[in-house]
């Protein structure tokens, strides 16, 4: 029963992943043969076989190969982006500028379980290397804080691509519906998008997981059409030669045509950072249903060569360029993990920046020579984002670092005593203004932030008239009593060392003082008032602190 249960909780939680991290990669059909072979002209079925051979294999090997059966294995405990890369690295060796590992961390590494192997010996050498180097950790620490910034350079794009090129297919189908109206049409849908995301994540998966299951299902289903109406010829397109075949006929611009092939895995990192780690949705439905999408376009370019909409804009030069950033930071962080952390044989480590690695930088020369048509958005804001967050990081060393060289040892705190070395002073007060939001009174503290600033003030200012009022009361009696027969009347004494009675009441909370007193006006009251006015003039609000005796 419990695997049932479990079996069907995975199943709706790969369903909601349709309608949160797949969308990016389920648009890339609307636009990628559109920009691929803008940059090549297409005079015989070489130039559509190769370039449809191109898109299934970088598909196949990008997202499938790579992400789904690599890099979302390296979550840490769930999470996943270069940040949960960098923090999962961080348990299991001393490389982060802050000092917040836990001893739980060290007790559950891997390095004190296994037998000594050769895998172990270099991990704990890559181990000692990495923490013993102050550069190291400098370099690894700037990379994940690059991929972070190019990831969130490349988010800002995302929405703007996908929708602007959804809304542009009513080109030339409506009558009167231009440019102008598919920015129109396109803001309006991106304003009502974001709007609703303030209800969830589970929410909005369950709203679009079933409008992106239909939009998959579509893809599929006039993939299945055009490849039944205009022949299946293109299934040639499977023989990688024919990617070969398309560089040596095509040269540089087959080159640089690899930069509109980039379009057609954009979102694969969203996989690993939206924490979309199920495979069987991707496996299952997304890249079949791509696959036959794609498939299906290139069968009917192939028949109908002409019908190809070679046209790009600026936003599509850029899209993409960032994406492949980020892919070559995981790419580099995952073998980091598989060699300190699974321990893996080096072979099988090394083969992952050999094969993804390589093919990664080939798009990526392919995709900087864009940088000029547009490619130099997402950068820029990568750029911005990159200096905030390391700044931000740098700051906090320093901040830990003075906080470390100024704070007191456990020692000469024991040292102190129950007081702390302070000497209090009978009978005083202390108070300041609003600037330190600090107000230090006899009656004791209440150490909980009030929301309601002018009520605690009220307080504060009622609790200080019936100290006043008290202060003139017993000054009243003390002259009064002072009269009688010392031993038989008690009389309250002002000398350090009071009663218990007096230390109990001297130890009630200021916030909690009900008590009424009634007495003569007197020389402190009328001081008290004056007091009581400034107070109201100088705004008291803050945090009380018991002086006792």
């Amino acid at each position: 029963m419990n695997q049932e249960i479990s079996i069907w909780h995975t199943l709706s939680l790969a369903y909601q992943t349709l309608g949160v991290v797949y969308g990016d990669v389920g648009t890339s059909p609307l636009y990628v043969f559109s920009d691929l072979l803008s940059k090549v002209e297409i005079t015989s079925e070489v130039d559509i076989l190769g370039a449809l051979s191109l898109v299934i294999y970088t598909v196949a090997l990008i997202p499938l190969a790579k992400y789904v059966f690599v890099v979302l294995k390296a979550n840490d405990n769930g999470e996943g982006g270069t940040f949960a890369l960098y923090s999962l690295i961080c348990r299991y060796a001393d490389i982060n500028m802050l000092p917040n590992r836990q001893q739980a961390d060290e007790e559950i590494s891997s390095f004190r379980l296994k037998l000594p192997t050769p895998e172990l010996r270099r991990a704990l050498s890559i181990k000692e290397v990495v923490e013993s180097k102050a550069s190291l950790k400098t370099v690894l620490l700037l990379l994940v804080l690059l991929g972070t910034s190019l990831i969130i350079g490349d988010g800002i794009l995302t929405p703007a691509m996908s929708v602007m090129s959804a809304v542009s297919g009513l080109q030339g189908e409506i009558e009167g519906f231009g440019t102008n109206a598919v920015v129109i049409v396109s803001i309006m849908i991106l304003v009502g998008l974001f709007s609703i995301q303030s209800f969830g994540t589970s929410k909005v998966g369950f709203l679009f997981a079933p409008v992106l299951a239909l939009w998959f299902f579509s893809l599929g289903s006039i993939g299945i059409f055009n490849l039944a109406t205009c022949g299946v010829s293109i299934l040639k397109a499977f023989n990688p030669v024919y990617i070969y075949l398309f560089f040596q006929k095509n040269g540089t611009s087959a080159w640089s045509s690899l930069g509109g092939c980039v379009l057609c895995i954009t979102g694969a990192e969203a996989m690993f950072s939206d924490l979309g780690h199920f495979s069987i949705a991707f496996s299952c439905v997304v890249f079949p249903c791509l696959l036959l999408a794609y498939m299906g376009q290139a069968a009917y370019l192939m028949k109908y060569p002409r019908s190809v909409n070679t046209s790009t804009t600026d936003i599509a030069n850029a899209y993409g360029i960032a994406e492949v950033g980020v892919m070559v930071v995981s790419t580099i962080l995952v073998t980091i993990v598989m060699l300190l952390i699974w321990q893996s044989n080096l072979f099988l480590a090394l083969l992952l920046p050999l094969v993804f690695g390589v093919v990664e930088l080939i798009y990526l020369s392919a995709v900087l020579s864009k940088v000029k048509e547009g490619g130099w958005l997402p950068l820029a804001f990568a750029a911005c984002f990159l200096s905030v967050v390391y700044t931000w990081n740098y700051g906090s060393v320093l901040k830990y670092r003075s906080e470390v060289r100024d704070r007191m040892s456990m020692d000469l705190m024991l040292d102190l005593g129950s007081t702390l070395g302070t000497i209090r002073v009978p009978e005083s007060g202390f108070y300041t203004t609003s600037w330190f939001k600090v107000c230090v009174a006899r009656y004791g503290c209440k150490d909980v932030r009030k929301e309601d600033h002018h009520l605690f003030e009220q307080i504060l200012a009622e609790s200080l008239e019936k100290f006043i009022r008290k202060e003139a009361h017993e000054l009243a009696l003390k002259d009064d009593l002072s009269e009688l027969d010392s031993e038989t009347v008690s009389v309250r004494s002002r000398h350090p060392g009071p009663t218990n009675d007096v230390m109990s009441d001297l130890q009630t909370p200021l916030m909690h003082d009900q008590r009424l007193v009634d007495a003569a006006m007197s020389s402190s009251w009328e001081e008290g008032c004056h007091f009581l006015m400034l107070c109201q003039l100088t705004k008291i609000r803050a945090w009380s602190t018991k002086f006792l005796l």
